[in-house]
């Protein structure tokens, strides 16, 4: 049994820390240039590297491993990149493609050298699914320089890099060298995944590019603030992957990772404000009842003045007639509707409106008929086409675009463009 005090244990957790910040910072940046799956295709590339690596070193030496990695990583950057240049093929075909025949000639490479006869290629194939056990202190240096190199160049390049993202256009009129910010994004990308083959694994590296990445994108719209959101998510599935991969369960280290950001990432997925689910069901719902509630006043208007009471009294059955709603939650509605001051209930007979749910309704009837009338003379939408759009529009207007309307339907009416 590892404890914390294990040395051991701290260079894993040390290095699968230093892999996943620099992958997930990395992999933000390419989910945000709709490029995830490249993430995938140079993973699965750095196996045929690892090969030649050892070929020509002749032993599991780290540093010709990941030169080789390195090499055959960037070539299949640039392939990804130049095939739909030079072809009709698309670029998430060239994607599979590059992934297929690299991740095949890797394969065929590591099945060459194990029946090849040399001892020292033992161990090889754990570049596959990782083995962070096997990290020694020489490892997490090479790692750790990785990693702050590729943090310092994008702490250094930051600008370019956010403009070539968002505004690639803008980034080469104001001059900026798009071309070489590209390919700065392709090392970048292929060091990221390089730093975790050792601790988490080629196969596995993927996940950790494109998974803490998108489980930030919940939480945040801004850039920078998902940087660190998927960093902080990348160190707490390492810290938490690695102890319950050492501590309780013995099960390997990379894939105890993954899940624990998975889990992370599904949890953002619940409950992260604004775009997680519950959130969104609760705004579904909150606007369910806002439309609603601003019908049910609006056909206590509508009523009144069709009818010419002065307070028209409606009866449940004649609103679930119009709503086609549960008796019960109809009454719960009309309950809530009375607490809140639009109605009031007429003791054996209905409902009816208070003054304030009047005021009210009489605002969504203006809207409606507002934006009948910018449908019409601005949108030239016949007459009897606009009323279910109307319906909808309603209850969208905000107070700013209520207004604007106003004023451009008056200044036409000024300007003698409209009849009414």
């Amino acid at each position: 049994m590892f404890y914390f005090g294990s040395i051991t244990l701290w260079y894993v957790m040390f290095g699968t820390v230093l892999a996943t910040i620099s992958a997930s910072c990395v992999g933000t940046l390419t989910l945000l240039q709709k490029k995830p799956l490249a993430g995938d295709a140079i993973a699965h590339a750095l196996l045929p590297g690892l090969c030649i690596g050892f070929m020509l070193a002749g032993e599991k030496l780290l540093l010709p491993l990941l030169i080789g990695a390195f090499i055959t990583g960037f070539l299949a950057f640039w392939l990804i990149d130049i095939i739909p240049e030079q072809s009709k093929v698309k670029e998430d075909s060239a994607t599979a493609l590059v992934l297929s025949l690299f991740f095949g000639i890797g394969l065929l490479g590591l099945t060459y050298l194990q029946r090849g006869g040399n001892a020292k290629q033992v161990g090889l194939s754990q570049f596959l699914f990782g083995n962070a056990a096997s990290l020694q202190a020489e490892d997490v240096r090479v790692f750790s320089c990785l990693a702050a190199v590729l943090l310092a160049i994008l702490f250094i390049f930051f600008r370019g890099l956010k403009l070539l993202i968002f505004d690639r256009s803008f980034a080469i009129t104001i001059g900026y060298p798009v071309r070489w910010l590209d390919m700065l994004l392709r090392v970048m990308v292929v060091v990221a995944v390089v730093v975790g083959i050792q601790s988490i694994g080629l196969v596995l590296m993927t996940a950790m590019l494109i998974t803490p990445a998108t489980a930030a994108r919940f939480w945040t719209d801004r850039l920078l603030s998902m940087l660190a959101i998927a960093a902080l998510f990348a160190t707490l599935s390492s810290v938490g992957g690695t102890v319950w991969s050492y501590q309780v369960t013995r099960l390997p280290t990379g894939p105890c990772i993954v899940l624990t950001m998975a889990a992370i990432a599904f949890f953002s997925f619940l409950v992260a404000p604004k775009r997680g689910v519950l959130a969104r069901m609760w705004e579904q719902s909150q606007y369910r009842k806002k439309v609603l509630q601003e019908n049910v006043l609006k056909l206590f208007v509508k009523l009144e003045k069709k009818d010419g009471a002065a307070c028209k009294i409606l009866s449940l059955e004649t609103l679930l007639a119009h709503f086609h709603l549960p008796k019960r939650k109809m009454m719960g509605f009309l309950a809530r509707l009375s607490r809140e001051g639009f109605l009031k209930r007429v003791k054996g007979q209905g409902w009816a409106l208070t003054n304030k749910g009047r005021k009210e309704g009489e605002e969504i009837e203006r809207l409606h008929l507002l934006w009948e009338a910018y449908m019409m003379h601005y949108l030239h939408i016949e007459a009897d086409h606009v009323h279910e759009d109307a319906e909808s529009m309603e209850h969208l207007l905000t107070p700013t675009l209520r207004k604007e309307l106003e004023v451009l339907i008056k200044s036409t009416q000024r300007d003698g463009r409209l009849s009414g």
